[in-house]
């Protein structure tokens, strides 16, 4: 606020007006006098980036509301074990004084920041496994159906005297060229909505070659694991019955 307001003077001693008050019920200077500069902090959540911001006197502080103070203790050990003697120290300052509430700051930050995003990522995940066994599923079928077309075929090759290195190797190919051209589509598609997908889950770039990569690795190695079962079954098959069939 201090640089947006007064640039590269020193803010110290000059006077900013709070619009906020002027519209008070009761009539308030609005006028203050600038008596210290502290460093920005996260006035919006850790998500979000610092916008400008003044501290009040605590006379002005709860205008428009009521007055829900909040204080802040830093414990050397653990915090939720002083909840208890925390809360007796304030009644016995101020009776009237009643505690609402008493909350470690992983505990505020895990209600109010990470709750949802984790709850984003978690629905995201759940569909990216059903996804995962979908594309293994429809991988297999496609091998299964390709390996019942060529079992003529096969039975030839292996009539002439190859073996079942190379068949399996062949039907291998065939199925990891389907799994790289399902891979490619995919990602075009990913960077499409990759800008969607990080504007809901917080700290995911739309960009992010590592997560691209893993993504190539797994379901390369998925494509290639439900295409061995087929290729494994078409070389077990005898000759003769591969040659008699339609």
């Amino acid at each position: 606020m201090a640089s947006r307001y007064f640039g590269h003077q020193n803010p110290i001693g000059h006077q900013l007006a709070v619009s906020v008050l002027k519209d008070a019920a009761e009539p308030m200077n609005p006028w203050f006098e600038v008596v210290g500069v502290v460093s920005d902090v996260k006035n919006r959540g850790v998500r979000e980036g610092v916008v400008p911001e003044a501290y009040l006197p605590y006379t002005v502080a709860g205008f428009g509301g009521p007055e829900l103070l909040n204080l802040f203790v830093r414990t050397a050990g653990n915090p939720a074990a002083l909840s208890v003697a925390l809360t007796r120290v304030i009644l016995g300052l101020d009776r009237e004084v009643i505690p609402s509430g008493t909350y470690t700051l992983d505990d505020v930050l895990e209600i109010t920041e990470y709750a949802h995003p984790r709850f984003g990522l978690i629905l995201f995940s759940v569909f990216a496994a059903i996804g995962l066994v979908l594309v293994s599923v429809g991988v297999y079928s496609v091998m299964s159906y390709t390996v019942a077309q060529q079992r003529r075929e096969i039975g030839i090759r292996i009539a002439l005297g190859a073996n079942t290195h190379d068949v399996r190797s062949m039907l291998l190919t065939a199925g990891l060229r389907y799994v790289l051209l399902g891979i490619g589509t995919g990602i075009l598609f990913a960077f499409m909505v990759a800008r969607v997908l990080a504007s809901q889950i917080w700290g995911v770039s739309w960009y992010d070659p590592l997560t691209l990569l893993s993504v190539v690795i797994v379901l390369t190695i998925v494509g290639l694991a439900a295409s061995y079962l087929p290729s494994v079954r078409a070389t077990r098959v005898d000759p003769a019955i591969s040659l008699r069939y339609e």
